[in-house]
């Protein structure tokens, strides 16, 4: 008997030798002996502080992701090998795993991860929470994914696999984390600066190839892409959406491939109306479309440059590219028979009938609704009138396209 404990922890010890630690964009492995193992992760990449970090150090995260991953005997790695892949991976087949610290943000510190098993590899993304935003919001991310992804017949967000919470001594906290689909090839996106002719240039951050620049048609159907994802995913009976979501966290990712580009949404941290309406009949849910689109035209102008900088305003033509991804976004949901096409003829009604005052004051009365402390609401307030404008000019040239395909 002895002899079989023996053998079962050499094999535990043995299997656990094969997780390797990397930060993203490094060669080399980090060990316990270097320098960073012992630093503390900073909570948030933008305006970083001495109060801007958490009590755990890299090698606590690295020390407690390889827990998440190894309990009972890696059963979550095997089942999210064969939730993706549907093959099957038993402990002592599994040649190596590395856990690849991507980035730091406000909710999350993710991590790549690769597994290599039978000559083949996976891939995923390991969410860590460690911060209280973070801790509060993880399971309710799992749920949320789980039951999007399980209810709605899009695949715009990361399947999910597993979920749990670590809590390992002299950590300095706790932590909750949660496996998912990793997006290879996508890259993180952000406005990188304004050119002389007031046009904002959108850089894509990618490690493999060397970051670059999308060209404005690239750049007007990542903007339409990102519209029609958060279209799709609007309940029109519920008025449930996706919210919060910021182009500034990182939220969307892209993928440029022979000039064709695909978004994806990468998280989802909450779900719920913005539009309180008991009622239920065609002006209600009229109405909840328009603020939906409205406060959609705003949100995805707003960015940070370079993802951490000063607040940033994309430019004028992105608008059109709003209202142009979510009509997208109902079209597909009439192929799919979510809705009538009636709805989408009344909503071109609704819309031509209103005229710029009734918007400005839609604009006012979404903006008004809007947490006080929110870092980009004086930058919105002191353009919102401007931004009616452009929205409205918008609309009125989209429906006329319309109009003139139906004729």
């Amino acid at each position: 008997m002895p002899w079989v404990l023996f053998a079962r922890r050499k094999q535990i010890f043995s299997l656990l030798n094969k997780f390797k630690f990397f930060l993203s964009g490094l060669i080399d492995p980090i060990k316990e002996n270097d320098p960073i193992w012992s630093s503390q992760l900073p909570v948030s990449r933008i305006k970083a502080s001495a109060f801007d970090s958490v009590p755990v150090t890299y090698g606590s995260y690295f020390n407690a992701a390889e827990a998440f991953l190894s309990e009972n005997h890696f059963q979550r790695l095997a089942s999210a090998v064969h939730q993706q892949s549907k093959t099957l991976i038993f402990p002592e087949t599994i040649e190596n795993v590395s856990i690849i610290l991507e980035k730091h943000g406000e909710y999350y510190h993710p991590s790549k991860i690769e597994v290599t098993a039978k000559k083949q590899q996976w891939q995923f993304v390991l969410n860590v929470a460690v911060s209280e935003a973070g801790l509060n919001c993880a399971r309710k991310e799992f749920e949320l994914l789980t039951k999007l992804s399980s209810e709605m017949p899009w695949n715009f967000i990361p399947a999910v696999y597993e979920y749990g919470d670590v809590n390992p001594a002299n950590a300095g906290s706790d932590f909750r984390m949660f496996l998912g689909q990793w997006f290879s090839g996508f890259n993180e996106f952000h406005i990188h600066s304004i050119d002389q002719d007031r046009n904002c240039r959108i850089e894509v951050w990618d490690q493999t190839k060397g970051n670059y620049f999308l060209s404005e048609k690239q750049a007007y159907e990542l903007y339409r892409q990102t519209a029609l994802i958060l279209t799709c995913y609007h309940d029109m009976e519920t008025f449930e959406q996706i919210h919060p979501w910021h182009h500034a966290a990182g939220d969307f990712v892209v993928k440029v491939e022979d000039d064709r580009l695909k978004v994806m949404l990468v998280t989802v941290r909450g779900y719920c109306p913005i539009v309180c309406n008991d009622e239920k009949d065609l002006e209600s849910v009229l109405e909840a479309l328009l603020v939906f689109l409205m406060d959609l035209s705003i949100k995805n102008r707003i960015d940070r440059f370079g993802g951490v900088g000063d607040l940033a305003w994309a430019n004028d033509i992105y608008v059109m590219a709003t209202i142009d991804g979510f009509y997208e976004g109902l079209s597909q949901k009439i192929q799919r028979n979510i809705i009538s096409r009636k709805v989408l003829n009344y909503l071109s009604i609704y819309l031509n009938s209103l005229t710029q005052p009734i918007i400005e004051k839609f604009f006012t009365d979404i903006i008004a609704a809007w947490p006080q402390q929110a870092p980009e609401l004086v930058m919105v307030k002191s353009r919102i009138e401007s931004h009616a404008f452009i929205f409205e000019s918008f609309v009125n040239r989209f429906l006329s396209k319309q109009f003139s395909k139906e004729c």
